[in-house]
């Protein structure tokens, strides 16, 4: 299979246009499916692989000490994923579980350091990458400690939404695992439920096929504060 499109995405997504850097990146690496539901990266581990997500969805995930799973972040193609393993020499700081069937490119932490250091563009790439990873990070932190639990579930649907069309309906599509958004916002699945309800009443979401409808987004980012 021609992974050329999946690769050009990806470099477009890390905004990434040296073209040296770009085959550099692709011969260095080995291309691997994953499928859903399966661990990428285990926590603890020490290995120091480097990967590219070139296709699929997958979650970044804590486990507590009884064993229950934490959702982190939500990953998607353009991501680099293992990173800090490979630039620290420590062990997986967080796990990796592919959500749908995933296709990655691999490289070991050494060719992924010997790049760096050869290719600038790659270095610029990484920095920018992890600047919106911190970004990211502390939006939801500020969330956490500043908005309601239900403020948190309007936030987390226009995070998911996708652009509006030309009525500014924007669409999540599919239609979000309550149980899973309720995770990604730490509530529990019932407030989440009765948060859509409101909407609903509202008249600010609408449930279509397989689709949520967010019929006035700019309202909803108004009503989350």
């Amino acid at each position: 299979m021609d992974h050329r499109y999946l690769w050009n995405r990806t470099f477009a997504e890390l905004g990434l246009e040296d073209g040296a850097t770009c085959d550099a990146l692709i011969s260095a690496s080995d291309i691997r499916q994953v499928g859903a539901g399966k661990t990428l990266i285990a926590e603890a581990d020490e290995d120091d692989q480097v990967y590219l997500l070139l296709e699929g969805k997958a979650r970044v995930v804590l486990f507590s000490a009884k064993g229950q799973e934490i959702w982190i972040d939500t990953v998607t193609p353009g991501s680099i994923l293992g990173e800090i393993a490979a630039l620290t020499g420590t062990a997986r700081t967080s796990g990796i579980v592919a959500e749908t069937p995933c296709l990655v490119a691999a490289l070991t932490g050494e060719r992924f350091r010997d790049l760096l250091s050869r290719h600038a563009a790659l270095g610029h790439a990484l920095s920018a990458f992890l600047a919106r990873r911190v970004q990211s990070t502390t939006r939801r932190m500020f969330e956490l400690s500043a908005l309601s639990a239900k403020g948190r579930v309007f936030g987390e649907l226009l995070r998911l939404a996708g652009p509006g069309d030309e009525d500014g309906v924007c669409h999540i599509k599919p239609t979000p695992n309550l149980a899973a958004l309720a995770k990604r916002v730490s509530t529990t699945r019932e407030t989440v439920s009765r948060a859509i309800a409101e909407l609903e009443d509202r008249q600010l979401l609408e449930r279509r096929d397989d689709a949520f409808a967010l019929i006035d987004p700019d309202q909803l980012d108004r009503l989350q504060h």
